[in-house]
């Protein structure tokens, strides 16, 4: 795992909840995105749909679409 994607995971983690609603969707998004590639991370598809339907609700548009074709699947389109 590199140290600089680790590094950007755990920045995003700190401030994932400042800001407006646009800024917080942009990196709840980014952070569900890294959980379900194992971006700096241990992969954890519970806690990536988590933060991708967050982001979807603060109104992400591509959370939104994301959350609509994978929230039926298990793996939430993790082996995408």
């Amino acid at each position: 795992m590199s140290e600089d994607y680790k590094k950007a995971f755990e920045v995003l983690q700190k401030i994932q909840n400042e800001g407006d609603n646009l800024t917080k969707s942009k990196i709840k998004n980014k952070l569900g995105r890294r959980l379900l590639g194992s971006y700096g991370c241990k992969q954890n598809i519970n806690e990536a749909r988590k933060l991708i339907e967050e982001a979807s609700n603060l109104g992400h548009t591509h959370a939104r679409v994301w959350f609509n074709k994978y929230r039926l699947i298990n793996d939430f389109g993790a082996n995408i």
